[in-house]
């Protein structure tokens, strides 16, 4: 029995032969194949996500922002509720701005607190 010795030079000279070969076999045992509906929806999605791979960068870096503005908001309004000075003069500015769409009535204790809220009025 003849040993062969395996060489780069062998592999670079046989290789190419060897697959040309196997995907000659590959080709010629495949039969026509129909993708699902689904797959092909899949895929089509796929390639307009990588044609349009900026949206997807965009729509990550926008929910970081979004959630940083929240983040600043809300450490703001529990800053503002926690000191009373602050939390009295936020609410005289609500009370404010909001004058015209807010009615306060007073009771007695005994009486139940009824408060109303109005339908906004515009000035013509």
């Amino acid at each position: 029995m003849k040993r062969v010795e395996v060489t780069d030079q062998w592999l670079y000279k046989y290789m190419p032969v060897v697959d040309e070969a196997i995907i000659q076999e590959l080709e010629d045992n495949i039969e026509e194949y129909e993708f699902s509906d689904r797959f092909e929806r899949k895929m089509k999605k796929l390639m307009w996500q990588e044609a349009h791979s900026w949206i997807g960068s965009f729509v990550k870096y926008a929910k970081r922002v979004a959630i940083l503005f929240g983040c600043i908001i809300g450490s703001m309004f529990v800053i503002t509720m926690s000191v009373e000075a602050y939390r009295v003069k936020f609410f005289e500015t609500l009370e404010t701005l909001l004058s015209d769409m807010i009615e306060y009535i007073y009771y007695d204790e005994e009486e139940e607190v009824e408060f109303k809220i109005l339908e906004p009025t515009y000035i013509q």
